[in-house]
């Protein structure tokens, strides 16, 4: 290589990138994947969109500031969703270099919020073609119900509006029920898990008559856990009726 060969600092390289990107994607472009590393804690929102394949996985950095969450929040708010990790998202926005961390990221500008209301009945409709497969989409309807249920399993998580709601009903009926609270988480990571040992523990008990769910109201995302396989079939396998009030 000659000693005469062009050499760049490291800004007017990155600013040569900087500006090869803002031409070629000008006007901005939608990008799709599922989110990762959610972090909407601070003024900013920040995380990573990843698509997996074959084994393989392709990532790109996200960041909506301020500003822009002031016009995207309402879309989401509107149709019930909110960004966590898991989601599958359609993004508006542009390509960006951050010169200070030789960085690449993709500046949101605006979401789809149909696109993820679709993938989420998508993936619901694939849920319930394989629980019928099973046999369990409707299994627990054909579980007899007591002459008398007084005696009920209520899982849900304690200290709740949706536990302290159940707890009002059941008392202002006059009936003596008698009640087994299953505490369990109703949102994120451990939801899907704590549910189903609930109940599965509810039905191996002897001295219960029916299993109550109850969650209270929030977002399509929030309640997403309630969507689940596994949640669905413990229900359908479970040798008690299970009555369930989710986002009430």
């Amino acid at each position: 290589m000659s000693d005469e060969a062009r050499t760049l600092s490291v800004s007017q390289f990155l600013d040569i990138v900087k500006g090869v990107l803002s031409q070629a994607f000008e006007g901005g472009l939608w990008i799709q994947g599922e989110i990762e590393g959610f972090n909407g804690r601070g003024k900013h929102t920040y995380f990573t969109i990843v698509e997996r394949e074959s084994g393989k996985k392709a990532a790109v950095s996200i960041a909506i500031f301020e500003y822009q969450m002031r016009h995207i929040k309402p879309l989401l708010t509107k149709h019930r969703l909110e960004l966590a990790d898991g989601i599958k998202v359609r993004l508006y926005g542009t390509p960006d270099i951050y010169v200070d961390r030789g960085s690449f990221s993709f500046k949101v500008t605006n979401i789809d919020p149909r696109f993820t209301l679709g993938d989420l009945a998508g993936q619901r409709d694939e849920i319930v073609q394989r629980l019928k497969t099973r046999g369990l989409y409707q299994a627990n309807k054909l579980v007899p119900l007591p002459v008398a249920p007084l005696r009920i399993a209520l899982i849900t998580s304690i200290g709740s509006a949706a536990h302290a709601d159940a707890l009002h009903e059941l008392e202002a009926s006059g009936i003596g029920f008698e009640v087994i609270v299953h505490d369990v988480r109703v949102q994120g990571a451990e939801a899907v898990p704590t549910v189903v040992a609930a109940i599965e523990q509810a039905g191996a008990r002897t001295d219960i008559d029916v299993v109550m769910l109850v969650r209270g109201g929030g977002s399509k995302t929030d309640l997403l856990a309630f969507d689940s396989e596994e949640i669905a079939a413990a229900i359908g396998m479970c040798p008690l009726p299970v009555f369930t009030g989710i986002g009430h």
